[in-house]
C-alpha cells in the first residue's frame, strides 16, 4: 500500500546499514575485500550474533497488529483477506488454538515455539509445513492439553501483504476460549502496536465480548484499538440502523475522551463494517455463488480496504516507524564503542612484541578454566535463588489457602451482607432460582441479585492474597540477599585473577550503563549487572534512584510485585470471579433448605469449599508460570552475563592467537593492520551515521553515541 512505501524504504535502509555493521564485527573475511576495499571482520562473535538477531527481528516487522474477538466473528477470514490468500482454516468450530504470528516476504513455513526449554536453557522450536501445522494444532480440539506447551507459532509467507515486511499480524485464540488462551491474549494486547477486535454483526456483543471490552478497552482513551463489525452483509437492511446504534452504545465508554465525552471523530476512524468473505473472494479471484446467481465481488464495497487504509494511516503516523527504529540505535552504538576498544587492543598487542604476547596467551589459557568455573558458579547461584523463590511461593500459596479455609467462618460472622429488601430465602428461592430461568438475560439478573455475596467473597480473598504478597516479598528478600553474597564472592575471585576481561566492556556489550547507579556500579558488581539485565529497560534502576532506595531493594520489590500481580490477574481473578461464583451459588442454592441466616451460612460454606478447591487446582500452574515469568527472567539474565564473559574470553584468546600467528608469519605489520582497522571503523561509523540521520535528520556526534550507550539525554 502507498501509505507504507516511505516507511518500508526506511526499514530496508536500516537493514542494509545493520548488515554492514555485521560484516565489520563478524569473521575476518577476505572474500568481502573486493566489496569494501579492505578485509572486514573483527571476529567479535557475541556482538555479531546479537546484531544478526536484531536484523532478524527487524525483518519480522516493527509493527505488531493483534487480532482478537468472539467466536464466529470471521477473524480468520479477515486475516486471509489481508494476506490475499486463503491460508487460515475457517470452520463453524473454534479452530484458532495457538497464537500465530504472520510474517510476509519470508520463506514459506511455520515455526512452532514451545514454552519448554532444552538442556541449555534455550527455547525449543519445530519447523512444519502449513498443512502439517493446521492438521496438528488447528483442527482437532478434542485434546486441549497438547496446546499447553505451545508459546506461539510463526507463519511465514513468501509474498507481500499488508505493510509488507513492516507489519506482523497476530492471530489469537479469541475471547471465548480457554482460560490459558485468555491469559495469552491479555499479554499480547498490552504489547501490540494496534489491536483489532472483531464483532459478529449477526450476534453482536455477546457476554464474552462485553466483558472483554469492559476489562481492556473501556474508559482507557486508547488510540490503537480498531473494531471490525464483520458479516455486515448478513444483517437485514431494516436492521442496519439498529445495529449501528447498538455498536455506538456498546462502545460509548471505549471512545470517551478525558473529559468523559463521546469522541465522535475517533469513533468514525476506528469502527468499520465489513464483509471479509467477499473481500477474500475478490482478492483471490473466487466467484461467489448465491441463490440469485454467481458473481465476482467488488473489494472496494466490502469495507476491508477502508479498514486497511485506516490501519496504515495510524501505524505510520507521528513517526512511529522512526520511533521503533530508535530502540535499535543504543545497542548499535554500544557495538561501535566495543569495536573501537577491540581495535585499540589489537594494535596494542602488536606493539608488545612476540615474547609478551606468548606470555599473555599462556596466562589466558591457565586462567580460562578457573574463569569458566566461576561462570558456572554464577549460574548455579542464580538458579538456586530461583528454585528457593518458587518453593517459597508454593509454600505461601498453600498457607494462604489454609488460612482462607480456617478463618472463613470467623470472617463472615462479622460481615454484613445486604441483599436489599425482602428476606434472603425469598430472594434466593422465588426470584433467582424460580423466576429468572436460563439464558443471557437471566444470567445478568442472577449476577445482579447475587452481587453482594460475590463482592464479599472477592474482598475476603483479596485481603488474604495481600498478606501473601507481603510474606512473599520477605521470603524473596532473603533469597536475593543470599544470591548477592554468593555473587560478591565470585566477583572477588575474578578481581584477584590475572584476567584480560574488563567488566565495563561487558556492560557496554550488554547495553548496561557503566556509570555508577544508585549505590553501586555494575562495572564492579556482578549482582548489579544481573539486576541491570533483568530490568530490560531502566525500570528497576530508575525506581531505585527515584525512591532513594538501594537497587537490591528495587529488584526485590520488582519481583514481588510481578509475582503478586500474576497471582491477582491469572490465579485469583478467574477461580473466584463472578461467573464461577454465580454458577456455584445457583447450584448450592438449589440444594439449600431453610431461610434467612441459616441459608446464608450453608451458602457461604459451599462457596468456601468451591473457592478453596479452585485455588488449590491452580497451585501447580501458579508455581510453574511464576517460575517461567520471574525465574526465567533471572536465569536468562545470568545466562546472558555468563555467555558474554565466555564470549569475551574466547574472543580475546582468538585475537591474541591471530596476532601471534600474523607476527610469526609476516612480521610485525602493525601499520598494515592499523590501515585495515581504521577503514573498518570508518565504515562502521558511516553506517551508524546513515541510520542515525534517517531517524533524527541530524548528524551523529560522539556525544550522541555516549548518550545512546549510557541511556542519558543530550
Amino acid at each position: 500500500m502507498d501509505t507504507y512505501s516511505g516507511s518500508q524504504q526506511l526499514i530496508q535502509n536500516a537493514i542494509g546499514d545493520m548488515g554492514i555493521l555485521a560484516d565489520m564485527l563478524g569473521d575476518n573475511d577476505a572474500s568481502k575485500a573486493e566489496r569494501y576495499g579492505f578485509v572486514p571482520g573483527l571476529n567479535q562473535d557475541g556482538p555479531y550474533q546479537t546484531l544478526c538477531e536484531l536484523i532478524d527481528k527487524l525483518k519480522q516487522g516493527i509493527f505488531q497488529v493483534y487480532f482478537t474477538g468472539g467466536f464466529d466473528a470471521g477473524k480468520s477470514t479477515l486475516l486471509n483477506a489481508l494476506m490475499r490468500r486463503d491460508v487460515l482454516r475457517v470452520s463453524i468450530d473454534a479452530e484458532t488454538s495457538v497464537i500465530t504470528k504472520i510474517l510476509f516476504n519470508q520463506p514459506e513455513k511455520i515455526v512452532v515455539h514451545f514454552k519448554q526449554k532444552d538442556e541449555n536453557g534455550d527455547s525449543q522450536s519445530r519447523e512444519m509445513t502449513i498443512a502439517e501445522f493446521f492438521q496438528e494444532y488447528r483442527v482437532d480440539q478434542k485434546d486441549p492439553a497438547k496446546f499447553d506447551n505451545i508459546q506461539y507459532a510463526v507463519l511465514q509467507m513468501n509474498q507481500d501483504g499488508i505493510g509488507g515486511s513492516m507489519v506482523q499480524l497476530v492471530d489469537s485464540p479469541g475471547t471465548g476460549n480457554s482460560q490459558s488462551d485468555t491469559e495469552t491474549a491479555q499479554r499480547f494486547v498490552k504489547t501490540a502496536d494496534a489491536v483489532v477486535f472483531l464483532i459478529n454483526a449477526t450476534k453482536p456483543f455477546e457476554l464474552a465480548d462485553k466483558e472483554y471490552i469492559a476489562a481492556h478497552f473501556a474508559g482507557k482513551q486508547l488510540e490503537n484499538i480498531f473494531f471490525v463489525v464483520n458479516r455486515f452483509d448478513s444483517v437485514a437492511k431494516d436492521q442496519v440502523d439498529n445495529l449501528k446504534r447498538n455498536v455506538r452504545n456498546q462502545l460509548n465508554l471505549v471512545f470517551q475522551d478525558k473529559d468523559g465525552k463521546f469522541n465522535e471523530q475517533q469513533f468514525s476512524k476506528r469502527v468499520f463494517y465489513t464483509n471479509a468473505y467477499y473481500s477474500l473472494c475478490s482478492r483471490t479471484n473466487q466467484k461467489v455463488e448465491t441463490p440469485f446467481g454467481i458473481f465476482m465481488p467488488e473489494d472496494e464495497k466490502t469495507g476491508v480496504p477502508d479498514f486497511e487504509a485506516a490501519l496504515a494511516e495510524y501505524l505510520t503516523a507521528d513517526n512511529r516507524d522512526k520511533t521503533a527504529l530508535q530502540s535499535y540505535l543504543s545497542p548499535l552504538a554500544g557495538m561501535y564503542l566495543i569495536a573501537k576498544k577491540k581495535i585499540n587492543d589489537i594494535l596494542d598487542q602488536y606493539s608488545k612484541g612476540i615474547e609478551e604476547l606468548i606470555r599473555q596467551k599462556e596466562v589466558t589459557e591457565s586462567e580460562s578454566e578457573r574463569i569458566r568455573g566461576i561462570v558456572q558458579g554464577i549460574r548455579t547461584s542464580c538458579n538456586t535463588a530461583v528454585t528457593n523463590m518458587m518453593l517459597s511461593a508454593k509454600g505461601e500459596y498453600d498457607n494462604t489457602i489454609n488460612r482462607i479455609e480456617a478463618n472463613w467462618d470467623t470472617y463472615f460472622q462479622d460481615q454484613e451482607i445486604d441483599f436489599g429488601t425482602g428476606k434472603l430465602a425469598q430472594i434466593v428461592f422465588k426470584q433467582i432460582v424460580g423466576k429468572f430461568g436460563d439464558g443471557e438475560a437471566a444470567k445478568r439478573k442472577i449476577e445482579e441479585k447475587l452481587k453482594p455475596v460475590t463482592e464479599a467473597v472477592s474482598k475476603y480473598i483479596n485481603i488474604e492474597m495481600g498478606k501473601m504478597g507481603a510474606n512473599l516479598e520477605g521470603a524473596i528478600s532473603v533469597h536475593i540477599n543470599t544470591m548477592k553474597k554468593q555473587l560478591d564472592l565470585y566477583q572477588q575471585q575474578l578481581n584477584m585473577m590475572e584476567t584480560p576481561l574488563d567488566f565495563s566492556e561487558i556492560c557496554i556489550d550488554l547495553n548496561i550503563d557503566t556509570e555508577p547507579i544508585g549505590t553501586e556500579s555494575p562495572k564492579n558488581n556482578l549482582f548489579q549487572m544481573i539486576l541491570g539485565i533483568v530490568g530490560a529497560d531502566p525500570e528497576i534502576i530508575t525506581s531505585g534512584m527515584a525512591g532513594n532506595k538501594s537497587n537490591m531493594q528495587a529488584i526485590i520489590e520488582f519481583i514481588a510485585k510481578n509475582v503478586f500481580e500474576f497471582i491477582a490477574l491469572y490465579v485469583v481473578a478467574w477461580p473466584i470471579g463472578v461467573a464461577m461464583l454465580v454458577g456455584r451459588l445457583v447450584q448450592i442454592i438449589r440444594g439449600v433448605r431453610g431461610a434467612g441466616n441459616e441459608a446464608l451460612k450453608q451458602i457461604l460454606a459451599g462457596i468456601r469449599n468451591a473457592t478453596s478447591a479452585n485455588l488449590r487446582a491452580q497451585r501447580d500452574k501458579f508455581v510453574m508460570d511464576t517460575e517461567s515469568k520471574i525465574g526465567g527472567m533471572i536465569n536468562k539474565s545470568s545466562d546472558l552475563l555468563c555467555v558474554e564473559i565466555e564470549n569475551q574470553l574466547s574472543s580475546y584468546a582468538k585475537n591474541l592467537e591471530k596476532t601471534i600467528h600474523s607476527i610469526q608469519a609476516e612480521g610485525n605489520n602493525v601499520e598494515i593492520e592499523r590501515a585495515r582497522t581504521d577503514a573498518l571503523l570508518e565504515t562502521m561509523r558511516d553506517a551508524l551515521d546513515d541510520l542515525y540521520m534517517s531517524i533524527h535528520s541530524e548528524p551523529l556526534t560522539d556525544e550522541a553515541i555516549d548518550a545512546l550507550v549510557h541511556g542519558c539525554k543530550l
